[in-house]
């Protein structure tokens, strides 16, 4: 997934939107994005009022704890040329 378009570009878009002068593929067309993404915008814009990145949801949290870490460091150290086959 790519980083999320500026906050610049969506502040010039949803209100292209909201004038009702065009339509949203014709505003994709204009701008540098796609037609769902005017979609998403403009929905959010309109049932939240937000119209900024949702905040980066950091992926999930690691299943080794700070002492399966340490044993994992420790085999690395002992061995760090092994192959993806081994």
């Amino acid at each position: 997934m790519g980083r999320p378009s500026s906050l610049d570009l969506r502040e010039r878009v949803i209100p292209a939107c909201e004038a009702g002068e065009e339509s949203q593929a014709a505003i994709a067309r204009g701008f540098p994005v796609s037609e769902t993404a005017v979609s998403c915008w403009s929905g959010l814009a309109r049932e939240d009022g937000r119209r900024e990145p949702k905040a980066h949801g950091r992926g999930l949290p690691s299943v080794l704890d700070e002492a399966d870490g340490a044993v994992l460091t420790a085999l690395v150290g002992q061995r760090n040329d092994a192959t993806l086959e081994e």
